[in-house]
């Protein structure tokens, strides 16, 4: 008789073993397809803040114009090729007066694409570039004993909405990948007893913008009130 169960038991396992289903998970493209770089090339957007004070009684908006050209290539401290990016800012209401604030620099690797600002490494891209799939974008970032970073500890960069059109002031790019970084609240905003906030972040690239017409819309939204 343990002759026999044991002999059933290992048809068993040969049988589910020789029934499992593998799933392939396909790309939609790599990532030098959502964020072509050359130099000259740049991509102008608007940057809006909400702040509620007072019990939701005043409401402040912040909102300025940032622009971000690619300047040169370098290398970075591990010796690889990055692409330099001046950051600029302007008032909405002055087109003329581009004020630079920093620079930074982007790296793309054969699966990601990091982000270097003010000495801190992000990984705004990962591959495979799918709906739902998701890394820790701030993962090389000190947010246990930096207390001004604790902020970023725990954001999943998740794909969404790949291969879904998308409008951008009057341009409609018709295929488009979004990465949401963060979507978080604390309390309910309805409540003007209880202290709330909300924290909001996504980024959203053109698949197949050439060169020099790069998309990139960055979207974001901090709310605190009181």
């Amino acid at each position: 008789m343990k002759i026999r169960f044991s002999q059933t038991i290992l048809m068993l396992t040969l049988m589910l073993s020789g029934c499992q289903r593998t799933e392939e998970f396909v790309s939609a493209g790599d990532i030098s397809v959502y964020q072509p770089f050359r130099i000259g090339s740049s991509v102008t957007y608007r940057l809006d803040s909400t702040v509620y004070a007072s019990n939701l009684t005043s409401k402040t908006v912040r909102t300025h114009v940032i622009r971000l050209v690619t300047d040169a290539t370098v290398t970075d401290g591990m010796g690889r090729t990055a692409w330099r990016i001046i950051r600029s800012i302007r008032d909405p209401y002055d087109s003329t007066r581009w004020i630079p604030e920093v620079s930074f620099l982007a790296i793309p690797t054969t699966s990601t694409l990091e982000w270097i600002e003010q000495n801190q490494r992000f990984i705004l891209m990962s591959l495979p570039i799918r709906d739902g799939f998701s890394w820790g974008g701030n993962r090389f970032i000190n947010t246990v004993s930096d207390p001004q970073r604790q902020y970023l500890d725990g954001w999943a960069y998740t794909w969404k909405s790949v291969g879904s059109p998308h409008a951008a002031g009057d341009r409609i790019f018709q295929n488009t990948a979004t990465v949401e970084l963060r979507n978080d609240s604390i309390n309910d905003a309805r409540d003007r007893t209880r202290y709330f906030s909300r924290d909001f972040a996504r980024d959203v690239y053109a698949k197949g913008v050439a060169p020099g017409q790069s998309a990139v819309f960055y979207e974001g939204d901090d709310v605190l009130g009181g």
